[in-house]
């Protein structure tokens, strides 16, 4: 059986790979993240850079609020 989590070395460089494509082509990525760890969150964070994208975090419990992260208007804003 293989191992896929955590995510490898070689997954996370072809995913920003992937991630620099999209940009290129002017896609935007919105990243949705239930309750994440914090190196996931670093990662995420980086995609959305890279592609001016957004991330919304949110939790399994309260999934009608979160926090919006947005690369493309630069601000952060919790939502209820």
């Amino acid at each position: 059986m293989r191992k896929y989590f955590p995510p490898s070395l070689r997954t996370l460089q072809s995913t920003m790979r992937e991630v620099r494509k999209c940009t290129q082509k002017s896609i935007i990525i919105n990243t949705f993240m239930l309750e994440g760890i914090r190196s996931h969150s670093a990662f995420i964070n980086r995609m959305a850079r890279t592609n001016k994208g957004r991330v919304f975090y949110t939790s399994a419990d309260n999934l009608g609020q979160y926090l919006l992260v947005d690369y493309i208007s630069n601000r952060s804003k919790k939502v209820r």
